[in-house]
């Protein structure tokens, strides 16, 4: 199975899971998923085509806004920024995988 055809298998997954009214658990367990793949793949379907980190610059005491996918928003003193962010993504980074 190429990664499309995967993608397409989940993506049915992930969208069944929804209307199911089911826990991700007990989807999983009926469906005989891997929940750790269930997870990821959702991650990945529910991010944006050409999401990606972009380089920025701040020039500015003014909080910095982040908005996450699920409608999350993060407002981060400027001068807080570069202590506060490697944490913030570490703990995105294990929320997902």
């Amino acid at each position: 199975m190429n990664r499309d055809e995967k993608r397409e298998a989940w993506r049915v997954h992930i969208n069944a899971h929804k209307e199911s009214g089911q826990s991700q658990r007990a989807y999983c367990a009926e469906h005989g998923l891997s929940e750790r793949q269930f997870s990821y793949w959702k991650s990945q379907l529910d991010r944006p085509e050409g999401a990606r980190f972009v380089p920025v610059r701040v020039h500015t005491r003014s909080p910095v806004m982040m908005e996450l996918p699920g409608g999350i928003r993060l407002s981060i003193p400027a001068e807080a920024l570069d202590s506060l962010l490697p944490t913030i993504l570490r703990c995105m980074a294990k929320a997902v995988g």
